[in-house]
């Protein structure tokens, strides 16, 4: 299975999937890790990416996904993946129509992935940024994402509120995602 955490920032998507991580002793990836430093310097510079600007990083984390999958590895994927088209990008490696689902795409592998929606209130998660220290996404940046986010609809995905503990939030992700 490949957990996929999105939200916003500041919704605990590294923290969550840390902690979540550990608890199951799968892998995890931080996003942010992959971006390039001029997506980095942008964003520092309270500057919100483009689609383009995403689509390198988009198709690179693609690759990471696609190689659990192959290698029968669970992993959790910590990602802003604010918008259907950017999930669509990670799942399958592209949006365009024909390529999402060729006549030959075998869907059993795109149940593998779950989509963890870390939800939030504005307050909660401008209260969280302010609390940051040493990240490159500014506060600022907060507004830009709760506007573009468009929350999972009709995809393989659960909706988790993160107005409680670290641990009761990865509790309520386990049991909604039924692991043993």
């Amino acid at each position: 299975m490949i957990v996929l955490l999105m939200g916003v920032c500041g919704c605990g998507k590294s923290t969550i999937g840390q902690e979540l991580a550990q608890q199951l002793s799968w892998s995890y990836v931080d996003a942010d890790d992959y971006h390039t430093e001029s997506n980095k310097l942008k964003m520092s510079s309270g500057i919100p990416l483009t689609d383009e600007d995403r689509l390198p990083w988009l198709l690179g984390l693609h690759r990471i996904i696609r190689r659990w999958i192959e290698s029968s590895e669970s992993g959790i994927l910590g990602c802003s993946a604010l918008k259907k088209t950017y999930r669509d990008i990670l799942v399958y490696g592209d949006t365009s129509a024909d390529r999402l689902h060729p006549p030959d795409h075998d869907k059993s592998k795109d149940a593998s992935i779950v989509i963890v929606y870390l939800k939030g209130t504005e307050e909660l998660l401008q209260a969280r940024m302010s609390a940051r220290k040493n990240h490159f996404m500014p506060s600022s940046l907060l507004q830009s994402q709760l506007e573009t986010v468009e929350p999972p609809q009709g995809e393989n995905s659960i909706t988790v509120d993160i107005d409680k503990s670290v641990k009761d939030i990865v509790t309520e992700i386990i049991s909604q995602l039924d692991i043993k």
